[in-house]
């Protein structure tokens, strides 16, 4: 006789399943065809596919994130592929919305909501604009997402007052690993700290506090060694920063400057503090280019597949300038 509980635990598993095929179904059904919206997709095809220079594909604010595409890049030649880096880098997305999906589902699950609702959950984020619309660009936003629940879910198992040094060790390679696809989540490690001290304050005869002092560091030294052991040699042998001062200004990448992107009434962009050549009401951070009005919209926006054939040269001049 089947047991009841491993009965619900396969219907959960067939409904799981289903949602997910039909979700990564309708992805790649909808994958983006042209990259107006997402301009930035189009630098990255670009130097995935052309490797303009070694350090192309090491930009400081996803460090990782053109390095990771160009080896899944080169696998798919490797099998006879012949087109360019578009393909093989929304397909990269789309597998890695899928596992974040899965993961908001054992989440929602660990947090003991039903199945119906945990599946609800689910289905609410993959049909929320953002995250269908990134999973099917050749974009920076959703590669870093799965480190960032398996982060909440190490945090979850902390929570349950579980503090073995193994959990801070995986704590510290999750959120290092979300780093490296992009910069902005350093911000999360500085900010673990104060959760794993909130969940300490309730178990506090468990693990006494210079115990839990020694499992922070170890957070600290995994997270930080990580990132250092891969920013510091990308600076040092490819940047060629020689000076800790250069390598720390290198590594901020876009963030040095306060460079701040602001709407104007007239629908431009302007920036204070930056290198950027002025353009009027836009901004381009590419010498010599066309100013944004200048580029071509609508239905003759950019379309990759013609972009990577016509293009030479710098590529925002390619992109104003080679398409008919």
């Amino acid at each position: 006789m089947i047991n009841k509980l491993n009965l619900l635990r396969y219907n959960e598993f067939i409904w799981l399943s289903l949602i997910l095929i039909a979700i990564t179904s309708l992805f790649l059904i909808t994958l983006a065809m042209n990259h107006s919206e997402a301009e930035d997709s189009v630098r990255y095809i670009y130097e995935v596919t052309k490797v303009p220079s070694t350090l192309s594909l090491y930009d400081p604010n996803h460090i990782l994130f053109n390095s990771f595409n160009r080896v899944v890049y080169d696998l798919w030649l490797f099998l006879g592929y012949k087109g360019n880096a578009e393909l093989p880098m929304q397909i990269n997305n789309v597998i890695a919305g899928i596992v974040t999906l899965f993961l908001v589902y054992l989440i929602a699950r660990r947090l003991e909501m039903s199945v119906y609702f945990s599946l609800l959950c689910l289905g609410m984020v993959s049909m929320s604009y953002g995250f269908w619309r990134y999973s099917v660009e050749a974009e920076t936003y959703i590669l870093p997402l799965p480190f960032i629940l398996l982060s909440a879910h190490r945090l979850m198992i902390i929570a349950e007052s579980r503090f073995e040094y193994r959990h801070f060790f995986l704590l510290g390679l999750f959120m290092a690993m979300a780093t490296l696809f992009h910069q902005q989540h350093v911000l999360l490690i500085f900010i673990a700290p104060f959760a794993i001290i909130f969940l300490h304050s309730k178990i506090p005869l468990k693990f006494p506090k210079h115990q839990i002092s020694g499992r922070v560091i170890l957070f600290f030294c995994v997270s930080g060694g990580i990132i250092a052991a891969v920013y510091f040699p990308v600076a040092i042998f490819l940047a060629e920063q020689s000076e800790l001062g250069e390598i720390i200004k290198w590594s901020q990448g876009k963030a040095v400057g306060n460079v701040f992107l602001l709407p104007t009434l007239s629908g431009g962009w302007w920036a204070t503090k930056t290198r950027c050549p002025p353009y009027k009401n836009h901004l381009s951070p590419y010498k010599g280019c066309p100013a944004l009005s200048e580029w071509p919209t609508g239905p003759t926006s950019i379309s990759i597949r013609r972009f990577i054939a016509k293009a030479s040269g710098d590529l925002p001049c390619a992109m104003g300038s080679s398409l008919p």
